[in-house]
């Protein structure tokens, strides 16, 4: 199910702009690697979309922000809840 939401996302990013190229990234703790690697994709990737886990204890959105703003066309935070059904 969560799968679908992402392509759907993907798919309203490219229909309501000009932006050719989306991705899609989930990530929980990953601020070393988002400072170390990001800004590699700024020359490829028009519109950038980030999924947080909920369980997210670095400061990874503050990385997003600080190598993405002003320079990327594009990009939005979204934070992921995760619901856990106990049989």
């Amino acid at each position: 199910m969560i799968v679908y939401f992402f392509i759907l996302l993907n798919l309203l990013i490219l229909v309501k702009s000009d932006v050719e190229i989306a991705i899609t990234m989930m990530i929980r703790d990953e601020a070393v690697n988002i400072r170390s690697n990001l800004a590699l994709w700024l020359p490829v990737i028009d519109y950038f979309v980030f999924i947080v886990d909920s369980r997210n204890t670095d400061e990874s959105k503050d990385a997003i922000h600080k190598i993405l703003e002003g320079k990327a066309k594009g990009f939005k935070i979204f934070g992921l809840f995760y619901f856990f059904l106990i049989f």
